[in-house]
């Protein structure tokens, strides 16, 4: 899924690529608009797929969109530690990044990206629901997020319904080099911009 489906035969050399400065121009100019499900992953601009397995890729499953839902509950007590949770916004990785995880705890507040979205590097911890998603979300993105450096990503795994914890970035080889896998009845443990730990019950996320 790392590429729209009608591309993925083409050869590399008729592939054109976007900066994430050229996206980010057409949404402004709307050629892209705004809100629409795509996000900006190598250059590429990528269908988001928040389906449930079997469905039409352009819907929304309902436990997607309740997993979102409560990781915006999280918000709460995140204010009171220096960030916010951001809930399917670009994180700008330039020159070729800018995907759109389901969350992202970010520093400081939301006014402060009044004019330009945060970068991956203003993000402590990025989570993404995966249902018919899953290989791409633990893959690729897991890939974009490691070589970024982002020090925590959590994959909400509907499929099996468990929180999958991926930390120890190795920038250099693209992977994470420690995963952990929690389930209901567990807790994952989230460093906050301040240093602070917040502890969430897998339950609480799915």
């Amino acid at each position: 899924m790392l590429l729209l489906e009608e591309n993925k035969t083409l050869p590399q050399k008729r592939l054109m690529r976007f900066s994430t400065e050229q996206y980010f121009d057409m949404i402004k100019k709307g050629i892209i608009a705004e809100g629409a499900p795509y996000e900006l992953l190598d250059g590429m601009l990528v269908l988001k797929d928040r389906s449930t397995r079997g469905e039409d890729i352009m819907t929304i499953g309902g436990p997607h969109n309740l997993s979102v839902g409560l990781l915006l509950e999280l918000n709460a007590q995140l204010l009171d530690h220096g960030c916010f949770m951001q809930s399917q916004g670009p994180l700008i990785n330039a020159p070729l990044q800018a995907p759109e995880p389901d969350g992202a705890i970010v520093r400081g507040s939301r006014r402060d990206y009044s004019e330009l979205p945060p970068r991956i590097s203003d993000a402590c911890a990025v989570f993404e629901v995966a249902d018919s998603s899953l290989e791409h979300d633990r893959i690729e993105k897991g890939a974009i997020y490691a070589a970024a450096g982002m020090a925590q990503y959590f994959v909400i795994n509907l499929v099996d319904r468990v929180v999958e914890v991926f930390e120890k970035p190795d920038v250099l080889k693209k992977k994470y080099d420690k995963r952990r896998v929690a389930k209901p009845g567990q807790k994952v443990s989230i460093t906050l911009a301040d240093g602070a730990r917040l502890e969430v019950l897998v339950a609480d996320l799915l």
